[in-house]
């Protein structure tokens, strides 16, 4: 950033500007302070202001990219984010956009790893409690018949488990059939390629390596059927009063392959008013 340039920040509530000097103003100043204790005061009031606006703008980021990762699983619409808390005419190539870009890739990346983890351990420990009833899930391998079993035993608890970064936030009982239908859905099929993909590491197949590639980018995708279409963000309950940091943002219409053997959905899905 130029000794200049300064930002406003929108974070809800009144903004404020935030600037820097070069070493050799904030020294002067620094010397200045020293004689003149009541400015000290002054201006540490004024820091702790900035400080706070800063956070404020962190903690949205954070918070907006949490409730867009449950819509899209991935970081596609990053700019959205940035442009809701920094403003439309933030500039792309300026300190705050990348530094609020790569927080929000920091912070997605680690969602899919953890939620990748959490899932092969939620599928472990279901095929090992199946594993002594002949013909149970462990054997099973058809798609089809592994997502209804998913489906069958669907938890909120167990989707707040894997989905973890969404615990503490969403309130499942209140999101709309829809919303449920969906969170539904997600969770087993994502279910069912982490349950298949473990098979392979059981018989430590040399599949198994491009096979662990490909469920992280079913991840990224598995949000994209054409029966999430009406899937936004009104379709969930927040647990707590802060809906201004949740990015209005409806599904963009980019479907999974029609050819995909593996995706599967339970039935239409309902309509977003029920």
């Amino acid at each position: 950033m130029s000794d200049k340039e300064s930002h406003t920040v929108d974070t809800g509530s009144s903004s404020s500007t935030v600037s820097s000097g070069s070493p050799e103003s904030v020294r002067k100043r620094a010397r200045e302070e020293v004689n003149a204790p009541s400015q000290r005061r002054k201006h540490k009031k004024v820091v702790n202001e900035e400080t706070k606006e800063i956070q404020a703008g962190i903690n949205s980021i954070e918070r907006k990219t949490r409730w867009l990762h449950l819509l899209h699983f991935s970081n596609r619409y990053a700019d959205d984010i940035i442009k809701e808390v920094y403003g439309e005419d933030v500039d792309p190539n300026g300190q705050d956009y990348n530094f609020a870009e790569n927080l929000i890739k920091d912070q997605t990346r680690s969602y899919k790893l953890m939620v990748i983890k959490k899932m092969l351990e939620h599928v472990r420990a279901v095929k090992d409690n199946e594993r002594t009833t002949p013909g149970g899930v462990t054997q099973q391998t058809d798609s089809a018949v592994l997502h209804e079993y998913f489906l069958s035993v669907f938890t909120k608890e167990t989707f707040l488990q894997v989905f973890y970064f969404m615990d503490g936030y969403l309130d499942f009982d209140g999101c709309s059939n829809l919303g449920k239908y969906y969170m539904k859905n997600i969770y087993a099929n994502f279910a069912v390629q982490c349950k298949l993909h473990d098979d392979l590491v059981e018989r430590n197949d040399p599949g198994r390596h491009d096979s662990h590639k490909d469920i992280g980018d079913f991840y990224q995708t598995m949000s994209l059927s054409k029966h999430y279409d009406q899937v936004d963000d009104a379709q969930f309950a927040e647990l707590t009063a802060s809906a201004a940091n949740r990015i209005a943002a409806k599904r963009k219409k980019l479907l999974l392959p029609d050819s995909n053997p593996r995706y599967h959905v339970s039935g239409n899905p309902p309509s977003p008013s029920e």
